[in-house]
């Protein structure tokens, strides 16, 4: 489908003062931006082994599954 989608949210973003960390879930896609530097975004610097990305992909993975155990217990209990 279309990135970003119309019908589901499927991109996801963390940032720090310097950092800007966007993953795209349709695409699997990373983008990684030095704000402090690249106020613009045009100098994606993902993949290149940065620790700061690694550190904020961790957080991504972090929160999606905290999402999922809320969603998980949502689910259950609309079910009792």
């Amino acid at each position: 489908g279309p990135t970003p989608s119309p019908d589901i949210h499927n991109t996801q973003s963390l940032r720090t003062n310097e950092w800007k960390l966007i993953f795209n879930k349709t695409t699997k896609k990373r983008e990684f931006y030095n704000i402090k530097e690249d106020e613009e975004e045009k100098n994606n610097v993902a993949g290149n082994g940065l620790k700061e990305e690694e550190n904020l992909w961790q957080e991504i993975l972090d929160i999606e599954q905290e999402h999922k155990k809320i969603n998980d217990r949502f689910k259950k209990q609309k079910t009792q």
